[in-house]
């Protein structure tokens, strides 16, 4: 089952709003007070399954939900409708009740069903409608289709921010391999009347016992010891997952690793719903996560959004998250990704609408919306979203085109040779920020660091603090002494002296002016010395033996 537009009409900040939904995976995004939660609620209020120790049910009133802004003597209703793609082998369990109600051909293999459910002003019960093409349901067939959608489990919900309820065995491995099946059942079930039967032999050798226990109330009291039915309907079952090396309770773990697990328990739960080889129970389940990224560090959600994304697609199951984290948006379906926002009306919130998104620079407006556009954070944007699993951190452009030219082939074992991105990440200055460090670290299965020389006293304490080794992950560049603490320090004499000959006077202001002068000196001197040594440099160790050196390096500490 798939859904694939839900269009809402008249609840809470939303006055009519309709969303396709067109892949496995999607995500929902936007600003505090957008409307995310109020586009899923809905389907939470009208299709989760009912569960033990529930409390406080909430149902959808319109004295509650309609728009507060709204006229209250407007005669509009509120009205929910849901797009379901059911498949006939898939959604066995859905599927044959839809085929007895609307008694189609059997080589239909797919269908499209609308539901819907209206809430009237002046009435405490929805109307409910199902409708497949033209063709409408009753009432009381329509109401039924609802249900049977709502006990087969169909729709799953996970909210990260609130606590599963305590007294909810369910809550753990027990909701993905307790139910059990057919064959299952029959055999535990002639083991339960063995297990019951000798049980039973037992008690009445211990009659006899408990009955002396008595004493003189023997004459008053009659003991007779019996056996209740053993019930194995379900198998309370819990679960301890972590480092081999170690065992540690679900219930002792930090909240986003239990987080994690949880939301990676429903997708398996919800992959075995569409294994099952019961027709009765068959179905692909929607899941639907609210704020998958709580609990969890960036570096963490970066690696948890790719997981989640690539289960969805594998496993064939819809996951649509409620999301604030940019780790948790498709980059390989943009169209995927939903944007909500809230309309301004003389200064005051109204009508939650979704931002149209174009196919180019289609993160823009959700970095508007989440912060990202922050100064702090436009540097590391392209790394955030970059598909490669191997990266190359160097100072600037001008270092980045230099180590492009030792990925030339011609290079031959000194090239510079793994096969992931470099990214001139623009000064040192932006490596001060740890957070963003540690991102890297948990964001890439490899990564190495560059920067100058002159910069090494300050930086490789940082690094070193945030777990990271010299050569392995990070590395300065440059030679000690003579001024050559900086990449071109790494430069033969021969393309020094021209440029330096060439360009006297910048190298005067560079040595002898004062601030802005000073460093714009410096930064035109660096252009030269990269254009001159593009022109000359070939391949071989007169030109590129300082960058072997670290081409080595870096080619070991990528491997």
């Amino acid at each position: 089952m798939r859904l694939s537009n839900i269009t809402i009409q008249n609840f809470r900040s939303i006055e009519n709003l309709s969303v396709d939904l067109p892949g496995h995976y999607t995500a929902i995004s936007g600003k505090n007070n957008s409307g995310k939660s109020n586009l899923l609620r809905p389907l939470k209020l009208l299709f989760e399954p009912e569960q033990r120790f529930r409390f406080n049910d909430e149902e959808i009133k319109h004295s509650q939900h309609f728009p507060l802004w709204k006229k209250k003597e407007s005669p509009e209703n509120i009205k929910i409708s849901a797009t379901l793609k059911i498949a006939r082998t898939e959604d066995a369990s859905v599927f044959k009740l839809v085929e007895e109600f609307f008694k189609f051909s059997d080589d239909v293999k797919e269908l499209d069903l609308i539901l819907s459910a209206e809430y009237q002003k002046d009435k405490d019960q929805p109307e409910y409608i199902v409708r497949l093409g033209d063709e409408t349901l009753d009432s009381y067939k329509s109401k039924t289709i609802f249900t049977t959608i709502k006990t087969s489990g169909a729709f799953q919900f996970h909210n990260s921010t609130e606590p599963n309820h305590p007294f909810d065995s369910r809550n753990h491995l027990g909701d993905l391999i307790g139910e059990l099946s057919k064959a299952d059942r029959e055999q535990i079930t002639k083991e339960r009347d063995r297990l019951s039967k000798t049980v039973s032999g037992v008690a009445k050798k211990h009659q006899k016992d408990v009955s002396d226990l008595l004493g003189r109330l023997e004459e008053k009291y009659s003991v007779s010891l019996s056996v209740p039915k053993l019930n194995l309907d379900f198998l309370p079952i819990n679960i301890t997952l972590g480092d081999k090396r170690f065992e540690v309770s679900l219930d002792e773990w930090g909240s986003g690793t239990k987080n994690r697990t949880h939301i990676l328990l429903a997708l398996f739960k919800a992959k075995k719903f569409a294994e099952s080889l019961d027709d009765d129970t068959k179905i692909s389940p929607v899941l639907i996560i609210e704020e998958p990224e709580s609990f969890l560090h960036p570096s963490a959600q970066a690696e948890f959004g790719r997981i989640i994304q690539d289960l969805s697609e594998e496993f064939k199951v819809q996951v649509i998250v409620a999301t604030h984290s940019p780790y948790f948006l498709s980059q390989q379906r943009p169209e995927s990704n939903v944007l909500l926002s809230r309309k301004l009306e003389t200064g005051q919130l109204r009508a939650t609408e979704q931002i149209q998104i174009q196919s180019e620079n289609w993160m823009e407006p959700f970095a508007l919306n989440l912060g990202l556009s922050n100064p702090e954070f436009e540097p590391w944007k392209p790394i955030f979203f970059s598909k490669t699993n191997k990266i190359l951190l160097v100072e600037g452009e001008i270092d980045k085109e230099y180590f492009e030219l030792l990925r030339d082939e011609a290079h031959g074992a000194n090239r510079l040779c793994f096969d992931g991105e470099i990214y001139g990440y623009g000064g040192t200055g932006t490596l001060q920020n740890g957070v963003l460090l540690r991102f890297i670290k948990g964001r890439y299965h490899r990564f190495f660091v560059t920067f100058d020389l002159d910069a090494e006293a300050q930086l490789a304490k940082l690094l070193q603090s945030l777990g990271m080794e010299k050569g392995k992950h990070f590395s300065a560049v440059g030679v000690n002494g003579g001024g050559r603490e900086k990449i071109e320090g790494l430069l033969p004499d021969s393309v020094k002296g021209a440029v330096y000959g060439k360009h006297g006077a910048l190298v005067q202001q560079a040595l002898a002016g004062a601030g802005e002068e000073s460093k714009s000196a410096k930064q035109k001197l660096k252009k030269f010395l990269l254009e001159e040594f593009k022109n000359k440099a070939t391949p071989g160790t007169e030109f590129y033996s300082e960058f072997y050196k670290l081409a080595k390096l870096i080619n070991k500490a990528m491997a």
